[in-house]
């Protein structure tokens, strides 16, 4: 059953990937892709039969897409990449806290992972505004119109 807030999450989320695609620099279009592909395969590696235990499929993408973020923030100077690659370290942190103690409530990892990936999407739309912004001031410097 889907609720609003799943609702307003999700095109959120989209919405972000979208400004990240259209309007972001070549860092923010490659991280939007892979949150992207994360978007469009978490249904299929969740584990619908154990809903409560611990998701290893979920954790294996957030683990890839940790390394993609990180990757970017080494290959690309921007400082959202650094609160972006801190938001997804976070959240891998929170999945392995429900793995090493079982008396963990799956709830405080679920609640965890979710408002750490809305950060993450955060910092990557704040990061694509700010690429229009930083484009638009190297076109202008370039034309000598200042």
């Amino acid at each position: 059953m889907l609720t609003w807030s799943a609702i307003l999450g999700g095109a959120y989320e989209l919405s972000a990937y979208a400004i990240a695609l259209t309007r972001g620099g070549p860092p923010e279009r490659f991280v939007a892709t892979a949150l992207l592909g994360e978007y469009a395969i978490m249904p299929f590696v969740q584990d619908q039969a154990h809903l409560h235990g611990f998701q290893w499929g979920i954790f294996g993408v957030d683990v890839v897409v940790l390394f993609v973020v990180l990757y970017a923030a080494f290959r690309w100077n921007r400082r959202w990449l650094l609160f972006g690659s801190a938001f997804q370290i976070l959240t891998v942190l929170a999945h392995v806290a429900a793995l090493e103690d079982p008396d963990y409530d799956a709830w405080s990892a679920v609640t965890a992972v979710i408002l750490l990936g809305l950060g993450l999407i955060t910092s990557l739309l704040v990061g694509a505004l700010s690429a229009k912004r930083r484009n638009h001031a190297v076109r202008i410097g370039a034309s000598g119109a200042i």
